[in-house]
């Protein structure tokens, strides 16, 4: 359902200060870390899979990076590569929770809906796909020249050895980081009055996201994104496979942060979800510097209550 405009709210002020402690407890602190450990999962998982992989995944990475069909430019193989499998894997999801959203299929997940009372129209998913349709064109432009010049430039590896295990979880760990870090301050910046109306107001055209939203933005944000995103891999020079599979877990993770449902087995999309709700809270994607600054103190209290609500009804 769409949204009145909205003011981002002195709250969501640019102007960024450390944190005022929410209160004194080192629990209340560590309460806003609870995606970490969601994340901290894939990353342990991904490195395990790689002794896996071994040379016959290297094998047959190397054999779609060099087929035919892109005669002999490694380059242009990586630029539809890396853009195909992570849009494909988007489609995928925001389908299938569109398929929940419509009543299609799964009734008993909307009993998980977080916000129950804003329903998903056709028409709401047709306007969502539609920009989602022209930000993964930008994608797409923006990953051609990540392909031609950006990773040639960083040394990427392309065709060779996968990186060992030790080496996948510090690049994923230097990933997590640089996308807290970048993510939340350019997504803080775009809530200051003089930015929200002008580059950020489309995608809170939602109060009540539902998976398409991920990407339903402006241009600009949209670049703002990708930034995020790929300045861990262009920082450590990464192997352009662990790379790709940085990307699609940043497509499963934005499409379910706006799900509007909690999954089992999924990280919980609460806390985005709040940040949509209520414009002025919940910057970042972890939650760790959104503790650090202090623009996540309702949304703890709120949890707080909750948990202490379901406590009682336990």
């Amino acid at each position: 359902m769409a949204v009145p405009e909205a003011s981002p709210g002195a709250g969501a002020s640019a102007g960024v200060s450390p944190r005022k402690a929410v209160d004194g407890s080192l629990g209340a602190r560590v309460g806003a870390f609870v995606s970490v450990g969601d994340y901290a999962v894939f990353m342990v998982l991904l490195a395990l899979l790689t002794p896996v992989w071994g040379p016959r995944g290297e094998d047959v990475w190397a054999a779609l990076m060099t087929a035919d069909v892109w005669h002999g430019d490694v380059n242009l193989a990586v630029a539809v590569v890396s853009f195909v499998i992570p849009a494909a894997v988007y489609w995928a999801h925001a389908g299938c929770l569109t398929a929940v959203d419509l009543g299609l299929c799964c009734r008993h997940t909307r009993q998980s809906k977080l916000q129950p009372k804003h329903t998903v129209s056709a028409r709401d998913t047709l306007v969502a796909v539609a920009v989602v349709v022209r930000n993964q064109l930008v994608s797409l432009v923006t990953g051609f020249v990540f392909a031609f010049y950006v990773y040639p430039w960083r040394g990427c590896t392309v065709v060779g050895p996968f990186p060992s295990a030790i080496v996948v979880l510090r690049d994923l760990a230097v990933f997590t980081v640089m996308e807290e870090l970048v993510f939340y301050h350019i997504h803080r910046a775009l809530h200051h009055p003089v930015l929200y109306k002008r580059l950020h107001k489309q995608h809170h055209d939602f109060s009540a996201p539902f998976g398409w939203c991920a990407i339903y933005s402006g241009v600009v944000e949209q670049l703002g994104n990708i930034a995020a995103v790929a300045s861990g891999p262009l920082l450590m020079g990464s192997h352009t496979v662990l790379t790709l599979c940085w990307v699609v877990f940043a497509m499963i993770n934005t499409v379910n942060a706006h799900s509007g449902y909690e999954v089992w087995g999924m990280p919980s999309p609460r806390q985005h979800d709040w940040h949509h709700e209520r414009f002025t809270e919940n910057f970042g994607f972890l939650g760790v510097l959104d503790s650090w600054y202090g623009t996540n103190s309702r949304f703890l209290e709120h949890e707080r209550a909750r948990g202490a609500a379901a406590a009682k009804r336990a």
